[in-house]
């Protein structure tokens, strides 16, 4: 019993300390606005699009070493040829001049790749590109809201940044018919 009294002692004073020394009462809300402000929240939009380029490489020469195989099956054969057309003094020559020509042939032939110029290829590569575009997108957010109340047959308003519901314990200086957004406090509903 004596533990029941300490225990009701002790609710009654935490519910009195509960609000502020100058809190005047429970007022009834009769309208609450909502004071919105647009912010800016911009969407972004990507998408991947083909996007074609050319390259321009060279083509190396061969890559094999120079080859003298055919110069030497080139000169052996032109040299036959060319002992076999000439006669007299003029066979020396023809065979000289058979064995130049066909190692200068046959070694163009055995090493066609080496002798050939780089060339330069353009070719086509497509790679797709992500590409992104900025949109602004205003939103209505809600920064405070504008209460109005009637306490003891007096209206007042106050400024909140929450809904207050359908009442509103305010201060005495609102009570007064002054306006104090600091007291403010909410009523469970």
């Amino acid at each position: 019993m004596i533990r029941n009294a300490a225990l009701i002692s002790l609710l009654a004073l935490a519910s009195f300390n509960a609000w502020p020394e100058d809190s005047a009462g429970l007022a009834e809300v009769i309208s609450v606005t909502p004071i919105k402000e647009f912010v800016n929240e911009p969407l972004r939009e990507c998408w991947s699009e083909p996007v074609t380029e050319y390259r321009e490489y060279t083509e190396p020469r061969g890559t094999r070493p120079h080859s003298r195989t055919g110069a030497i099956i080139g000169g052996v054969t032109g040299g036959i040829i060319g002992h076999n057309s000439g006669r007299g003094h003029g066979n020396r020559a023809a065979t000289a001049a058979g064995a130049v020509i066909g190692a200068i042939i046959w070694d163009r032939i055995d090493n066609q790749d080496y002798y050939t110029e780089p060339q330069t290829r353009r070719e086509a590569v497509t790679r797709n590109v992500e590409r992104c575009k900025s949109h602004d997108r205003y939103v209505a957010a809600v920064k405070r809201y504008h209460v109005v109340y009637r306490y003891k047959g007096r209206e007042g308003e106050m400024s909140l940044p929450y809904d207050p519901g359908t009442h509103v314990r305010i201060g005495t200086k609102a009570a007064e018919g002054g306006t104090d957004s600091s007291s403010a406090q909410p009523e469970n509903r």
